[in-house]
């Protein structure tokens, strides 16, 4: 009974602690910011962010490559480490994204603020990314191209920002991917 229950906290906390954004499905990259909780051991929740080389240091297990995986694959891999070195017998391990840095766009051209934009779940349209920009600027067309890199093939975008508020079909109003250019 004990050794049941104490299986179910340790699901419940895995299950309340996954943030339920998009972020927590896609894959870890360099630059995002992760917290690491391990249930039941405070002293080992690490905050960290994920080096270029796609990894992260961990207390007792070092060095752990966390690019590519999801944040469950994550928690996963650190838990099975933490097993291997009979640190912990049943790690209950959770990852959670802090921030997303591994995903960006450019914004060029005559914008409040060119320049590189970190994507997360708040901001994957092209409004959104425009905004962040500072919007167009004085001068600046209201014609915007986005330069597209899908399924291998690169592809040209040209959105009417001022027609698509006037007749109020925000259907144009883009989903952006990493490594778009926003002009």
């Amino acid at each position: 009974m004990r050794r049941s229950l104490a299986a179910f906290a340790g699901a419940a906390f895995l299950a309340f602690t996954f943030p339920g954004h998009a972020g927590s499905r896609e894959a870890l990259g360099a630059g995002d910011s992760i917290r690491v909780t391990v249930f039941q051991n405070p002293d080992l929740t690490t905050e960290t962010r994920v080096s270029e080389l796609g990894t992260i240091v961990f207390p007792l297990i070092g060095e752990v490559a966390l690019a590519g995986q999801t944040p469950a694959d994550a928690a996963s891999r650190i838990a099975v480490q933490l097993r291997r070195g009979d640190f912990l017998k049943n790690p209950q391990v959770s990852v959670s994204v802090l921030q997303v840095r591994s995903r960006q766009v450019s914004v060029l051209g005559l914008v409040g603020k060119p320049g590189r934009y970190a994507l997360d779940d708040t901001s994957t349209r092209l409004s959104d990314v425009l905004a962040l920009a500072g919007g167009i600027a004085p001068g600046g067309d209201e014609r915007v191209t986005v330069m597209t890199q899908r399924e291998g093939k690169a592809g040209k975008i040209e959105v009417d920002l001022a027609g698509m508020y006037r007749t109020g079909d925000v259907s144009s109003d883009i989903e952006v991917q990493n490594g778009d250019t926003i002009f």
